[in-house]
């Protein structure tokens, strides 16, 4: 799973913000139809060699098919680059090179990504050759299904070729003959019929002088049903002996039926601990070609919550409809509890899908009352494999993940933000102000400082050197004074945010910063910040670090901000050595001397591919007046797991 992580911090010079997140990046039915024709080449007739060129359009995994007609002089030999004789060819009546003689030889071949003219050898007396390409035949094995052939030694101006019965359906019968008579012409043949046959259209019509002279009739028919077809007949325009075959080919079978799971819907973007019924989201199952049945089905859960204790009463609940709108549907299968692995499998679903309209399968489940808040819930199914089903194979791009986010709160809740030093700024005689916003459409949150006495931040400040501290600060008292503060006691302080939930909605803590008491000039120079660390999760190829940034006034020239990360891997829930130095884009070469300075993105350097854990520490310069602002930082990473 990709993940996009963003690190996020405003804060001016020497002033610090604290919070730090992260974002998680990251039909129809199929049936037969008939082979169809594209084209025939140009035809080609020789005393020696014949060439014939081509057909137009034509494209790979098309057919070939190769006629030949002879003075009754067949060679039975194919073309070399792939070419192979077609059953029951040849097809040959009247003496050996003779006036009155005929011979109908038919090759075949699958196009290739590139082909050139095939090369026939001489007959005898003449060879006279023409190529016709059909699409949409079976990839694989001989083209046909049956083939038959005969001729007619009786010099006449009929045509009545023999029919055969076809053991497919939608197959596309092409019924060739050749004939004797000499002559330049384009149009020998007419009046194709064959009432067992559908769209019979003549497909080629040319004859040659070369030699004692010959030429080639094509024509093809469209069998919907496997069996019996009867004759094919046809006029000529001047009497002579035929040859002739039919070649029923196989059409391309329709692809194997496919299961498609997709998703729809979102889930909610919270939940309050205790919820029950909850309705997290629909995933559809639609088949390609027929009806299949689903069997089983494993839900995952990938956000940050325990789904193994606190996601309980899972329960799949099905609608077969074309908008997916859950109102009391079906459950199917059993209700089921999470494992340790955050999986829960539901069995014996028996859901049938179809190819017309979707099966909505809704996950409902119940939030436990000790979820914990601000943890996040992401429902998905993860592979194929984790859907068993008969009929159809399982497709659909994975992980399959149900749109959104869910944020767990609770009615109440607090949290505390990571120790400020007041000996971060140096040259400082006092703190100055607490900044921060919020959003409240719903709900309350309430702001106090805490510091440290033994343990990071244990003691609330009391009222006496922060009056009001105790009963917390609204946002409408943002920014608050803190310049009364004594920087030997109260060295060391915390931000503490308490969040009160509405009936449908929680509040939403912005942003939390804490300033030092400016010098006289309005800043300092120049200053430096060390975040926090931050959990990929799992070892992780870092790639990108991008920030946003202001100045206190555009035309600050001189000011800057200049940042610097270091890596470090898993180390139970910590983070383990970190990189020896800090580094930019040049990586852990030990200097420390290079920073990153674009804005607008930089490459990470590959050294740390692999870690698990990154901070980054940023040098804010400014011009002692006016201030650069950093609003947000964004490192990116992918896991290489």
């Amino acid at each position: 799973m990709v993940k996009t992580t963003y690190i996020r911090h405003r804060t001016v010079l020497l002033a610090i913000l604290l919070i730090i997140s992260s974002l998680l990046a990251v039909s129809s039915s199929a049936q037969v139809v008939p082979p169809t024709f594209v084209a025939c080449g140009t035809m080609s007739a020789s005393t020696a060699n014949a060439v014939p060129g081509l057909p137009t359009g034509w494209l790979q995994n098309d057919i070939f098919l190769l006629f030949v007609e002879s003075a009754n002089q067949p060679a039975g030999i194919a073309p070399v680059g792939g070419w192979a004789e077609v059953t029951n060819s040849p097809q040959g009546t009247g003496a050996t090179g003779g006036t009155s003689a005929t011979a109908l030889e038919v090759f075949w071949k699958r196009a290739g990504a590139s082909e050139v003219s095939p090369s026939v050898g001489a007959r005898g007396n003449h060879t006279i050759a023409t190529v016709c390409a059909f699409r949409g035949v079976i990839t694989t094995g001989n083209p046909w299904d049956v083939t038959n052939g005969g001729v007619e030694a009786t010099s006449d101006t009929s045509l009545s070729a023999t029919g055969n019965t076809t053991t497919v359906a939608d197959a596309l019968v092409v019924i060739a003959t050749t004939n004797h008579i000499d002559g330049n012409t384009t149009s020998r043949y007419s009046s194709w019929a064959n009432t067992g046959l559908a769209s019979v259209v003549e497909r080629f019509d040319e004859g040659r002088n070369t030699g004692n002279g010959g030429g080639i009739g094509v024509t093809t028919g469209e069998k919907a049903s496997a069996g019996a077809y009867g004759i094919t007949t046809a006029t000529l325009s001047a009497s002579g002996v035929k040859a002739f075959m039919a070649i029923a080919l196989k059409p391309e079978p329709p692809p194997a039926n496919q299961i498609t799971v997709g998703t729809t819907l979102t889930q909610p973007l919270y939940v309050v601990e205790g919820n029950t019924a909850v309705v997290m989201g629909a995933f559809t199952f639609i088949s390609s070609a027929s009806a299949a049945t689903v069997n089983s089905i494993k839900i995952s859960e990938k956000g940050t919550v325990n789904a193994n204790a606190n996601l309980i009463n899972a329960k799949l609940y099905a609608q077969q409809e074309s908008t997916c709108t859950f109102a009391g549907s079906t459950q199917i299968g059993t209700t089921q509890s999470f494992s340790a692995a955050d999986e829960a499998t539901f069995g014996l679903l028996e859901l049938s899908v179809g190819t017309l309209t979707q099966q909505c399968v809704f996950v409902v489940l119940d939030v436990s009352a000790s979820a914990g808040a601000l943890n996040n819930i992401e429902i998905e199914i993860t592979a194929a494999g984790d859907i068993a089903a008969t009929g159809g194979t399982i497709t659909g791009t994975f992980p399959v993940q149900i749109s959104g986010s869910t944020v767990i709160r609770a009615d109440a809740g607090t949290i505390m933000s990571t120790e400020i030093d007041f000996d971060w700024a140096a040259g400082q005689t006092s703190w100055g102000k607490a900044i921060w916003s919020t959003t409240e459409t719903e709900g309350d949150i309430k702001l106090r400082i805490y510091y440290t006495t033994a343990t990071a931040c244990d003691t609330i400040i009391p009222d006496s050197a922060l009056p009001g501290n105790s009963a917390g600060f609204d946002v409408l008292q943002s920014p608050l004074s803190i310049d009364s503060l004594n920087p030997s006691t109260y060295n060391r302080i915390c931000l503490q945010a308490t969040l009160i939930a509405g009936t449908n909605a929680a509040p939403t803590l912005n942003q939390w910063a804490i300033t030092w008491g400016a010098p006289a000039g309005g800043y300092v120079v120049s200053g430096t910040y060390i975040s926090s660390p931050f959990n990929a999760g799992t070892p992780s190829a870092f790639t990108v670090i991008e920030w946003n940034w202001s100045k206190t006034n555009p035309a600050c020239s001189s000011c800057a901000i200049r940042l610097q990360i270091q890596t470090a891997p898993d180390a139970g829930d910590a983070p383990g050595a970190w990189t020896p130095t800090w580094a930019g884009p040049e990586g852990n070469d030990g200097d420390e001397t290079d920073y990153f300075t674009l804005s607008t993105g930089e490459m990470i350097h590959k050294d740390h591919n692999g870690n698990q854990w990154v901070r980054y520490r940023t040098t804010l310069d400014g011009d002692g007046v006016d201030t650069p602002v950093l609003e947000e930082i964004r490192i990116f990473y992918h896991s290489q797991i």
